[in-house]
């Protein structure tokens, strides 16, 4: 008898929302769903075994919803986030040098591993917890509503540079 591998697959995940009873939907081969006013969207990668899950939070030139901002608040803001991702230990805030989408993802790969749903809980709750605490000041900087400098010493102490979220 061979080795089993547990296939990663959207049905492995829809699974695992059914039996907790999470809100979703599924559009264009994704999980769109929200915890804590967090939008989230994830997907599989099935031929390489990889939970993809991300958070939009600033749309890219040509997208809805997209606002102009000065580079320098580009440049600010993507300093900001390289300074969080160094701190974080799973997902990072993602910039997209074409046309300014800022995400945050996560993704994990479990090769033949099952996806449990502790794992994907855990990733979840450290989603909403990294977008909640961060998106607002990385906000703020695209607005000139905080420095980087700012952010930069609040994120050195522990503190937070302002708590209004219009990402």
């Amino acid at each position: 008898m061979g080795q089993y591998r547990p296939s990663l697959n959207l049905e492995t995940v829809e699974t695992i929302f059914r039996r907790h009873g999470w809100h979703y939907e599924v559009i264009e081969s994704h999980i769109v769903t929200a915890f804590d006013d967090v939008l989230m969207v994830i997907g599989v990668d099935e031929a390489r075994e990889i939970l993809l899950m991300w958070v939009p939070l600033v749309p890219g030139k040509g997208m809805q919803g997209y606002v102009p901002v000065r580079p320098e608040a580009e440049r600010d803001a993507a300093l900001y986030m390289m300074a969080v991702n160094y701190q974080l230990a799973l997902g990072a805030f993602t910039r997209d040098h074409h046309d300014g989408e800022i995400r945050y993802e996560v993704s994990l790969l479990l090769l033949g591993s099952a996806l449990s749903d502790a794992q994907l809980e855990a990733s979840i709750l450290i989603t909403v917890a990294a977008v909640t605490h961060h998106a607002p000041v990385i906000n703020n900087i695209l607005t000139g509503r905080t420095t980087v400098k700012q952010a930069l010493d609040d994120l050195d102490s522990g503190h937070r540079s302002g708590n209004a979220m219009a990402v």
